[in-house]
């Protein structure tokens, strides 16, 4: 992997750092967190479409640390947002924000497939 990959929205020296931590190669560490994340996604919708306010913001929650786990710190900033507004019980305005959020989540998505792309792939044991 090398450090020309450059990214407005993920903090690569983090995600290096996570893949240390994990002892998982980039390439594992993002595919899990994009079926990750969208999992994460369907879950806020049904749990805010069900009414279930302590559901979706354990999700937002586990959005907002697994984002930090690729480096997407601005995205897992926005997720706090996200988590705050449901604890803050403004429901008006979570449909817009997750909304936003899922937006906003494409370009993550892109951002790491891209690093992905350009990671060597993995030796094999």
């Amino acid at each position: 992997m090398g450090e020309s990959v450059v990214s407005q929205t993920i903090n690569f020296k983090l995600l290096q750092d996570f893949q240390v931590v994990y002892q998982t190669n980039i390439n594992e560490l993002i595919d899990l967190y994009l079926r990750d994340a969208e999992k994460k996604f369907s879950q806020l919708n049904k749990s805010l479409n069900a009414g279930k306010i302590q559901d979706f913001i354990s999700s937002a929650k586990e959005l907002r640390n697994r984002s930090l786990d690729v480096g997407a710190v601005g995205f897992s900033h926005t997720c706090l947002g996200l988590e705050i507004a449901g604890q803050e019980m403004r429901l008006e305005n979570l449909p817009r924000i997750v909304q936003l959020l899922e937006e906003h989540f494409l370009s993550i998505k892109k951002e790491l497939l891209k690093i992905k792309n350009s990671a060597p792939e993995p030796l094999k044991a």
